[in-house]
């Protein structure tokens, strides 16, 4: 599962903010770094909210700024969004499969 935390989102995109690189990437690059990677959302997605609830794919800019997993189908579209808790979001960060945005 791919975990972030959404800087933007908007159908048919989600945005999400790459964790900040080390210092030494960072003066190398003189802070020129791509710092957002966005995703193309599948008109079939499902959306999660904190709560396990359904959420329709018109409600999904008001998951901006929180921790969510996505999942890719097999067009490489987002397919699955979840709204993380926090405690699901500190469990998510420590497990080793999971990924972050590159």
């Amino acid at each position: 599962m791919l975990v972030g935390v959404v800087d933007s989102a908007m159908y048919p995109q989600i945005t999400l903010r790459k964790p900040q690189p080390p210092l030494l990437t960072r003066v190398a690059t003189l802070g020129l770094y791509k710092k957002t990677v966005t995703y193309q959302v599948a008109p079939s997605v499902r959306i999660r909210d904190e709560d396990n609830r359904f959420m329709v794919y018109g409600m999904l800019p008001k998951v901006t700024g929180k921790v969510v997993g996505l999942k890719s189908g097999v067009g490489g579209q987002v397919s699955q969004v979840w709204v993380l808790t926090g405690e699901e979001a500190v469990e998510y960060v420590r497990r080793p499969d999971t990924h972050f945005p590159k």
